[in-house]
Parts: C-alpha cells; sequence; structure tokens
C-alpha cells in the first residue's frame, strides 16, 4: 500500500517536474517508501528469563494473571471498540492475532502484543511465568 501511495503522489509529481529524469521523479518516494516499511518492521518480541519485551517496551512475567491467544475477530475487538484505552498494546496492522497478557497490576490493565505465532507466544509466556513465580 505504502508503495502505491508513492507511485500515486509520483504521477502526480511527475507533470509539474517535466524537466526532471522520471526515475528521480518515481524512484525518490519509492525508496522513501521502503525505508520507511523497513523501520516500522523492526520491532521484536521476546521471552528472555523473567522479562517479555515486545518493540521498545517490556514488562516482568510476574505481573502476569492470564495470558490469552486471540484470532482475528477477538483481534479486532480488542484493538478497536472493546479495548482498554489504558492498555498497553505492541500491534502492527499486518498482523491479525495476538496474545492478551492480563496484568496482576491496575495500569495496564494488560498488554496487546500482535502476533503471527500467538500460540508459540502465549506458550512462552507462561513458560516464563510458571518458571519465575514466587
Amino acid at each position: 500500500m505504502v508503495i502505491g501511495f508513492a507511485i500515486l503522489f509520483s504521477a502526480q509529481l511527475h507533470p509539474a517536474l517535466l524537466g526532471m529524469s522520471v526515475w528521480l521523479i518515481y524512484g525518490v518516494p519509492l525508496a522513501i517508501g521502503v525505508v520507511g516499511l523497513l523501520l516500522v518492521n523492526r520491532g521484536r518480541i521476546s521471552v528472555v528469563g523473567d522479562v517479555v519485551r515486545a518493540g521498545g517496551n517490556s514488562f516482568d512475567v510476574r505481573e502476569v494473571a492470564s495470558v490469552e491467544e486471540l484470532d482475528v475477530p477477538n483481534t479486532r475487538r480488542a484493538i478497536g471498540p472493546e479495548g482498554d484505552p489504558s492498555a498497553w498494546a505492541f500491534t502492527r496492522p499486518w498482523i491479525h492475532t495476538s496474545v492478551k497478557v492480563v496484568s496482576t497490576m491496575d495500569d495496564p490493565p494488560y498488554f496487546l502484543i500482535s502476533s503471527r505465532h500467538p500460540t508459540e507466544l502465549a506458550a512462552a509466556i507462561v513458560a516464563a511465568a510458571e518458571t519465575h513465580s514466587d
């Protein structure tokens, strides 16, 4: 979609910039779009020791009350109308499944992490929580 917008943007510029090279008119917006996609996709999810990291944030597995895998419709509801604005979310629009980690703390009430492999992520969080429980 980003590349499509870059092409449409370039097509709008093309008539106004007739003196410039076509490669420059189309290449620069496309390159910016590709770099933007690469930067957006940099976020990683990991469960190491007693810490779950998603993007630039992390939480301790000792704060986990329950873990729930969410399918596509439930992920949409959790992100949208049924979601809590005070919840912590690491979501990416092109990943349609997620894991909801309910916190023992009130702030945030839960963590929502989008994942292509929600079963494996949920199992890793549960295993880490059981290993590090007091």
